[in-house]
């Protein structure tokens, strides 16, 4: 086990102050803030350790509210929502300085069978033992990349990364968006599309998104709802 993964280990190994009460540290790196990811992982550990260890998450929702410090160590309070018969509900907030900075809200389901299907993987996509790590890619094409990316790629990292499109960090064009979402007056007919890309674990997830008539892409939602197969009276 590499050193990069034993301090990621220790950061998600939260301390318990209290019942629902935990204390989450930081990497000891040079941000400004702290990385949202750190805050959401940290967040699922406390909820977990509430619940029953053989129900695992299977949704959850955040909302980051102020930049996170640090400097100092960060408070994890555990709300037990709802502890059902098919799934346990969890809040978390973070708390800094006395404020909250991040909330998060999870649901928890022991396995189950159930219906089954997922949208296939793109067959366009390059394997990964054909791309180059992040630091081959800094060794050949290093001039070429922000220095602020640089610095991100020569660190030590748990898990390792290799970029399929390069030309995402490297390019100054306008390149295709993915993700920006836009405002709309609301004013003329719309049209929502809708899939369906997994079913299992007796729970169904679905994506919609929303475009205007010039095919502008306005908003995009997410729902996960339970689909149990109907099963005949017990005699």
């Amino acid at each position: 086990m590499t050193a990069a993964m034993d301090e990621l280990l220790g950061i998600l190994d939260l301390e318990q102050l209290e019942h629902n009460l935990y204390r989450g540290r930081s990497p000891k790196l040079d941000w400004q803030r702290i990385f949202g990811g750190q805050t959401i992982a940290q967040a699922l550990v406390a909820a977990q350790r509430t619940v029953e260890p053989e129900r695992h998450v299977h949704s959850l929702h955040g909302y980051f509210m102020r930049p996170g410090d640090t400097k100092v160590p960060i408070i994890y309070e555990v709300d037990r929502i709802r502890d059902g018969g098919s799934f346990t509900t969890r809040r978390v907030v973070a708390i800094q300085h006395g404020q909250a900075i991040f909330s998060l809200e999870a649901s928890f389901q022991q396995d189950e069978v159930g219906l089954e299907h997922q949208v296939p993987m793109p067959q366009d996509v390059p394997a990964p033992d054909t791309l180059l790590s992040q630091r081959e890619l800094l060794g050949k094409f290093g001039e070429a990349v922000p220095d602020g990316i640089k610095r991100y790629w020569e660190r030590d990292r748990p898990i390792e990364m290799k970029p399929v499109m390069l030309k995402h960090y490297t390019s100054r064009e306008k390149l295709e968006p993915k993700q920006f979402h836009r405002s709309h007056p609301l004013d003329d007919w719309m049209l929502y599309t809708q899939d369906s890309p997994s079913t299992q674990g007796s729970r169904g997830f679905t994506r919609g998104s929303l475009f205007a008539r010039d095919g502008t892409l306005i908003a995009s939602v997410a729902q996960e709802g339970l689909i149990r197969l109907k099963r005949p009276p017990a005699e």
